[in-house]
């Protein structure tokens, strides 16, 4: 915690998840996997009932961050009707071959790099 305040200033003890989610107006898609060893299944299923907006995806085989490694057909699935469902321009996805599982690293970098993707002119025909 002393890293967080002393690079950006923050309190990690002052950040309350399921206070700050259950006010959101914004609906989030939450994505855990039931193999997560860091956190347990029963903190996604608090913070989707914080919220009637919310919607939750428990992932059977996903590690932490692991969910479109372990299920990548239907992690596409889900994201990008979750976009349209919600009027909200569709992020890009990689594609999703059946015959092909990224490893869990390559999912991990996707995870934290999806923010990085431009997005197409024609990113609802996906």
């Amino acid at each position: 915690m002393k890293e967080a305040r002393w690079a950006d200033g923050l309190d990690l003890r002052s950040v309350s998840p399921l206070h700050d989610i259950a006010r959101a107006s914004t609906p989030i898609l939450l994505i855990h996997g039931l193999n997560d060893r860091r956190t347990p299944p029963s903190k996604p299923v608090r913070l989707e009932r914080a919220n009637p907006r919310n919607s939750l995806w428990l992932v059977p085989g996903a590690s932490h961050t692991g969910a479109y490694a372990a299920a990548p057909v239907e992690f596409r699935r889900r994201v990008l009707t979750w976009f349209r469902e919600h009027n909200t321009p569709s992020p890009r996805l990689p594609p999703a071959n059946r015959n092909e599982r990224p490893n869990a690293r390559s999912a991990h970098s996707y995870t934290r790099a999806r923010h990085l993707l431009p997005l197409s002119s024609n990113q609802n025909e996906e």
